[in-house]
């Protein structure tokens, strides 16, 4: 008997929101190399992510309802009865 894999929508928001900081690192950094301005780059970089953010969390529900790619194995009971 196969389980169905569900990714619950807590865990898309957490992934989604550890995904908005590390972007913001990364684009603050190239913004902030390019531009030689902290209060440019730091805007930039937000708004950037509040984008990417909306587009991220869509993407990742989106795939969670396609079963492409996902293999369930169950574990072979090891409870003694």
């Amino acid at each position: 008997m196969k389980k169905k894999v569900h990714e619950h929508h807590h865990r898309t928001l957490v992934k989604s929101i550890s995904w908005f900081f590390i972007g913001f690192i990364i684009a603050f950094t190239v913004l902030i190399t390019f531009t030689g301005d902290p209060a440019a780059a730091a805007r930039d970089s937000l708004l950037i992510q509040m984008v990417k953010f909306v587009f991220f969390y869509v993407h990742e529900r989106v795939w969670s309802k396609i079963s492409y790619g996902q293999a369930v194995h169950e574990d072979p009971d090891t409870s003694f009865e």
